[in-house]
């Protein structure tokens, strides 16, 4: 226990100490309004979406927390855009499906902060979607603390800050998760 809580709290300084930088966070055209706040709830033991709807794609997307231990703050959340417009979020080890027009598509996560250098943290992608078809995205999540690296794959790595990857799944990743990980709902807050 005091493990856990020493490791928040030295996370939660490495954050708040790069994180006071005033100034408007400059997001990529295929996010959302910073504005925007999600309030997350996740639902474990879900049955796995079904097919995606006539004439559109679905779009899988996974959240990955890669911390060993649940922060003593609760998880950050992580908001997806697509095509300029948040369409969910996740927190922990959560995802949510999407339904998509065929054609050229632009993702992008920032974390939900109320501090500017978090939320400046973005990753983006694109593809292109076909009618009839899955794609899956994982944003990984990984923090370094101490000179070790944890990530949902394991490995090591120097110090530094959280650091965020978004990257395509395979289909047998993108099941494993779906049915290991929970279900994200959410509502925007107010």
């Amino acid at each position: 226990m005091m493990k856990r809580l020493l490791l928040t709290i030295v996370f939660v300084l490495l954050v708040a100490s790069r994180a006071l930088a005033a100034g408007p966070t400059v997001l990529p055209d295929a996010c959302g309004d910073d504005n925007v706040r999600f309030k997350v709830k996740t639902l474990k033991n879900q049955p796995p979406p079904g097919p995606p709807d006539e004439g559109k794609a679905m779009l899988v997307l996974i959240g990955t927390f890669g911390f060993p231990q649940r922060p003593l703050g609760g998880y950050p959340t992580i908001r997806f855009g697509l095509d300029g417009a948040w369409v969910g979020a996740t927190e922990g080890n959560s995802y949510f499906t999407v339904m998509v027009a065929p054609g050229e598509h632009h993702l992008c996560t920032s974390w939900q902060s109320r501090f500017e250098k978090a939320r400046s943290m973005v990753t983006i992608g694109k593809f292109t979607a076909e009618a009839g078809k899955v794609y899956c995205y994982e944003e990984n999540m990984t923090f370094v603390l101490a000179g070790v690296t944890s990530t949902a794959g394991g490995g090591a790595q120097g110090q530094g800050m959280p650091e965020s990857s978004l990257a395509p799944l395979d289909d047998d990743n993108a099941k494993y998760r779906m049915k290991a990980w929970a279900r994200a709902t959410w509502e925007l807050k107010k």
